[in-house]
């Protein structure tokens, strides 16, 4: 199995990576400005290359048994098998930053989706846990950073500066850009649940539970794949050969099982 620390330093698809290549600068991107002037920024996880890899749901087939119903108990290999059939060959409408990704896996051949899996698993295993804070539905006309609660935290802010290493040279966050960079977790994972349950209603999403306990509250969970298989199609799409295309979903699978619980 690849060395996650390793991978996430080569110019490929690294979602959170930020050696992305002499000379390049990073720049910053938002959600959405607030009334006082505030910018909600994206979660640097979801970022490459000025880029957004944000997750998307619309590839939501899933393999049925002979009466239509879903499958809970199909084999890995099976599931490996359909999958890579269906991606190889699906047809979606992409965003102007889908393309770009794409563009960009197809001209940099040493990508395997072993890279997305890690980056992936990476996003999973942090966003689990965030927002740190409850963000109630006045925050944005109240703007009152001070009275926020934490969700996992009593002071999520101070445990974040108690856990900055005193050899870390990087100037800590205000606590205005903590909240703000929190808040934006929470806006994109309010659309996450949304998009979710309008193209997965019969599933449970993957979430902190999952995340702390590894099972859900049925069998029909969110699998490592669902929110990434736009982007797992533009691997899978530059081989003909099926058990290529299943070699990278088992890299893909493999690497996002071991950085989900890093």
């Amino acid at each position: 199995m690849l060395e996650y620390k390793a991978f996430r330093r080569q110019d490929c698809l690294g979602i959170h990576d930020w050696t992305i290549g002499k000379g390049f600068i990073m720049t910053q991107r938002y959600i959405k400005t607030l009334q006082n002037g505030w910018q909600v920024p994206y979660p640097g996880e979801l970022r490459y290359k000025n880029l957004l890899c944000l997750k998307d749901y619309q590839l939501n087939a899933d393999p049925k048994d002979d009466s239509g119903n879903y499958m809970p108990s199909i084999s890995c290999g099976d599931y490996d098998d359909w999958l890579q059939d269906y991606l190889y060959h699906c047809d979606i409408e992409l965003t102007d930053e889908q393309e770009k990704i794409r563009k960009h896996i197809q001209e940099n051949p040493k990508c395997t989706a072993g890279f997305l899996g890690g980056e992936a698993g990476f996003y999973e295993g942090v966003g689990g846990l965030r927002p740190f804070y409850l963000f109630l539905d006045d925050f944005e006309t109240e703007l009152n950073i001070e009275s926020l609660q934490g969700s996992v935290y009593d002071d999520p802010y101070a445990d974040y500066l108690a856990g900055i290493s005193e050899d870390v040279d990087e100037k800590p966050l205000s606590k205005l850009e903590y909240v703000l960079e929190d808040y934006g977790w929470h806006i994109v994972k309010q659309q996450e649940a949304k998009d979710f349950s309008l193209y997965w209603p019969d599933f449970e999403k993957f979430g902190m539970v999952m995340l702390l306990t590894g099972v859900g509250k049925d069998e029909l969970v969110e699998m490592p794949d669902f929110g990434w298989r736009v982007y797992l199609s533009f691997y899978l799409k530059r081989y003909d050969d099926r058990e290529r295309r299943i070699t990278e979903l088992t890299r893909f699978m493999d690497e996002y099982c071991d950085a989900v619980h890093k």
